[in-house]
């Protein structure tokens, strides 16, 4: 097999490890989405039902536990992301050494510098000076991407979770405080 076609074989591995770790991140964000609304739902549900003291303090751990979930859920889906853009980078190597593609266009065309278009490398799980991306496939102006919103919802997740933590807290504050005087 000559060197050529190693290398073709090695792309389409390549490819196929970017669109694995694709899948996985959308599936870890499918699966804990889903598991936070189930329980965003179940204490909204509870919260109706609940005349105890006791509800108020379980609906208020249920709180915690989005809050938890939601913390993990972005973890998990940030080491998922980084090994899909390691996928990306190593895809991008292979291209450039087969002749597919050429970025040096692409970076003159690109108004962002190439440090800025670095990968979620600020957790430290890339340890080298090179840049992780080096941004070619990146449209100007889109540093933000994919992993920034899903943050952000799972951000949004995680307050969602404390606010019904806080206010279930302080209702079962004040329903303690009534109970002795009724």
């Amino acid at each position: 097999m000559t060197t050529y076609r190693k290398e073709i074989e090695i792309l389409k591995l390549t490819i196929n490890d970017e669109h694995s770790y694709r899948t996985m991140v959308q599936s870890r964000i499918s699966y804990h989405t889903s598991i936070i609304l189930a329980l965003i739902a179940l204490s909204g549900a509870f919260a109706l039902r609940s005349q105890s003291l006791l509800s108020f303090v379980v609906i208020a751990a249920l709180g915690l536990l989005i809050s938890y979930i939601s913390r993990r859920a972005t973890t998990s889906i940030e080491r998922l992301y980084d090994h899909f853009i390691e996928a990306i980078r190593a895809r991008e190597e292979i291209e450039i050494q087969l002749g597919i593609r050429d970025i040096t266009k692409e970076r003159k065309k690109s108004s962002v510098p190439p440090r800025i278009l670095q990968a979620k490398a600020s957790s430290g799980y890339w340890q080298y000076d090179e840049a992780l991306l080096s941004g070619s496939w990146i449209p100007p102006g889109k540093t933000g991407g994919y992993f920034k919103r899903t943050e952000t919802t799972f951000n949004t997740f995680f307050f969602i979770g404390l606010g019904i933590f806080g206010f279930m807290l302080i209702l079962a504050l004040v329903m303690a405080s009534l109970s002795k005087y009724i």
